[in-house]
């Protein structure tokens, strides 16, 4: 059975001072789970008090986790009954007793906590249902205070006339056991209910803590949730709160510059600019370019004086911006920097000006960015900006911007690295502010130096006219049609989108008696070179016929040459090839038709020798009465991409449609249309 301690209860009588005094009291010490001392909250012969409204404040030493909360039972004739924690809804005009006044139940932070709670119950109990120490052992200190009387709410809320004393400092220092009080900020202290207070560590703040200190600051989180300060923007520039998640966690907020229409941006490189600045401790300028850097990279700069020095100085190629002047703004400087070494504070600022092409100093624009915090040793990105209300003049239209980035080192004494990044995700960059082109702008027709962006107006007019052997005219390029692009379509000189055809021929050759032709032939099977005996033959690829006389007497199945060539880039994957035969057969009768039966195959990265064909529909082919040269066209669709070989193979039939004369190839062209 749980130890029972009846009626522990303290009556103060008129030794108390209402609503600052507990009315109920006590205190319990756990080293394990399980419930402390039950106490009984009833009036025994008039000679108690019972109390309505509880308060639980409560330390732990040396826990991971923990949970501890507080449970009430009705009298059981003089004996608790069953004990239940207590409600947590919290109290409202809506939500009467018993409910909670604030916190939580259970508290189960690791190092200490508090709750209020309102209502009546004959027993009360605390009960710890998780104790998990850090090492062999632990502890948890808590002490219960108890209010009667319906003004006992404010007693343990506190606030005003709530009867707790102000704290004499903040933190409190010494008080006695138990004893309660409000800081200036209106935070609530406990001091350690186990002995008197001698310092300010046996107080334990309760409720929450307000970081800020300044007008204009807002509170954040840290990454235990604990709040901290956010310091209000101090300098004369309009900016905004930011941030910048990874995608599974938030970051810091920071103050970052209102983004503009117009600016100019240049961002910081590791190339050298070939200019000098004697007065930095890198006296080699670096450029910095319209279009982003890459890689990330690190520029590392030490020192060893507490002074305030230019790091390094960075600089527009000439004539950028090119323009002749820079209107009132702000001017923004980017930059991901952090101390590598060294125990020196470091803080940066720029100062941005103008220079020649040559690099001699023109003049200082405005004054200087805003500084930032104090390097840490972790990479950070800033955003550092200035004022300027004043419209600056350049000089020269080929004039160079330049910045100089200044450390101010102060204390320590060791030689400190100062680490910068440009390139990459350290998109270090400068941006000036720039005229906005508007209806009450113009752009000139000769002399800009920066694209124009028109947004979702176009420029109109009449379409460029083709050379149709006169010469054309200029104008506005006419738009594609649907499907051009997948075409591989390319503007053409007539003035339309046109396809390129790549082209590849193969022919027979007569060489004073031997005849070859440019195809694959089979070991058997094969059709044959050969030409008439005439004056200047033609060299043809002959296939026999086999109806006797002239003819081949034999037949077993349709001979066959095939051909190879590469599909040039541009070619649209999967279209078409097509085909064009010049033949030849003394056969021209109706119905004699040679049967052209073409195949195809193709090889990205395989084995050239025995390609696995694939058969297209037939082609009947028919000679004429004499050996006059006869043209047939065709196309093959295959399923082949840029960069493959392409082979076709034609099986010819002489045979079914009974040919009386050969079927000679003259020769044959296939062509693939490209887009380069």
């Amino acid at each position: 059975m749980r130890p029972i301690l009846l009626a522990l209860l303290l009556t103060l009588g008129s030794l108390a001072v209402h609503g600052q005094s507990p009315d109920c009291q006590f205190t319990q010490t756990f080293t394990a789970t399980g419930y402390g001392v039950t106490v009984s909250n009833q009036a025994v012969a008039n000679l108690g008090t019972q109390c309505t409204t509880w308060r639980l404040s409560y330390y732990a030493d040396g826990m991971s986790a923990l949970s501890i909360q507080i449970e009430g039972a009705p009298d059981a004739s003089g004996y608790p009954g069953t004990f239940a924690a207590v409600p947590t809804t919290a109290c409202s005009t809506t939500v009467q007793p018993p409910c909670l006044l604030d916190g939580a139940n259970p508290l189960t932070n690791a190092n200490h906590g508090t709750e209020a709670f309102r209502g009546y119950y004959a027993w009360i109990a605390l009960d710890v249902t998780l104790f998990t120490p850090t090492g062999a052992s632990g502890t948890i200190t808590a002490r219960m205070y108890g209010y009667k009387g319906t003004s006992s709410a404010s007693a343990v809320r506190g606030g005003s006339g709530s009867g707790i004393a102000a704290c004499s400092t903040t933190p409190p220092t010494t008080g006695t056991a138990g004893q309660t009080c409000y800081d200036t900020a209106g935070a609530l202290w406990v001091c350690d209910p186990a002995a008197p207070c001698t310092v300010a560590g046996n107080w334990v703040a309760q409720g929450f803590a307000n970081p800020m200190t300044t007008l204009g600051d807002m509170i954040s989180a840290d990454t235990g949730g604990t709040a901290k300060r956010v310091a209000g923007n101090t300098i004369a520039v309009q900016k905004f709160l930011s941030q910048t998640g990874n995608g599974t966690n938030s970051a810091d907020p920071s103050w970052q510059p209102a983004a503009s229409a117009g600016l100019l941006t240049y961002y910081m490189t590791a190339t050298a600019s070939l200019l000098t600045n004697l007065s930095a401790i890198v006296t080699t300028d670096n450029k910095m370019l319209t279009p982003p850097y890459s890689p990330k990279t690190a520029i590392d700069i030490a020192n060893n004086t507490s002074a305030d020095v230019i790091l390094q100085s960075f600089a527009t190629d000439p004539g950028f911006p090119g323009i002749v002047f820079i209107p009132a703004g702000t001017y923004i400087w980017h930059i991901h920097a952090y101390r590598l070494s060294g125990n020196r504070a470091v803080t940066l600022y720029a100062v941005f000006r103008e220079v020649t092409s040559t690099g001699t100093a023109v003049g200082t624009i405005g004054t200087q960015t805003e500084s930032s915090t104090a390097l840490g040793a972790a990479e950070t990105e800033y955003s550092l900006a200035m004022a300027d209300g004043n419209t600056y003049s350049l000089a020269l239209l080929t004039s160079r911007i330049v910045i100089d980035i200044h450390a101010v080192f102060t204390g320590g004494s060791s030689n400190t690295t100062v680490r910068m990044y440009v390139g990459g995700t350290a998109d270090s960059h400068i941006s000036l502010p720039s005229n906005t082109v508007d209806s009450t702008s113009f752009v000139p027709y000769s002399g800009a130096t920066a694209d124009v962006a028109l947004g979702l107006h176009a420029i109109t007019g009449a379409p460029f006219t083709g050379d149709s052997g006169g010469g054309g005219t200029t104008g506005l390029v006419p738009a594609p049609a649907v499907g051009d692009a997948l075409a591989g379509k390319l503007l053409g000189a007539g003035g339309a989108w046109v396809t390129r055809t790549w082209s590849y021929s193969f022919r027979g050759f007569y060489q004073g008696g031997p005849v070859g032709f440019s195809a694959n032939l089979t070991v058997t099977n094969a059709p044959t070179p050969t030409a008439n005996v005439v004056t200047d033959p033609s060299g043809v690829l002959e296939w026999p016929c086999y109806t006797g006389g002239g003819c081949v007497a034999t037949w077993s199945t349709a001979p066959y040459a095939w051909w190879a060539f590469t599909l040039p880039t541009g070619y649209v994957a999967n279209s078409a090839i097509s085909y064009s035969i010049e033949s030849r057969s003394t056969d021209g009768t109706a119905g004699h038709y040679a049967i052209l039966t073409p195949s195809w195959a193709c090889i990205s990265t395989g084995v050239t020798d025995g390609p696995s064909w694939n058969a297209v529909s037939p082609v009947n082919i028919l000679g004429a009465a004499t050996t006059a040269r006869v043209v047939t066209a065709g196309t093959i669709t295959p399923t082949c991409a840029t960069g493959n070989l392409a082979l076709v193979k034609f099986a010819i039939d002489t045979n079914t449609n009974l040919l009386t004369g050969p079927f000679d190839l003259i020769g044959v062209t296939f062509s693939v249309q490209g887009s380069k």
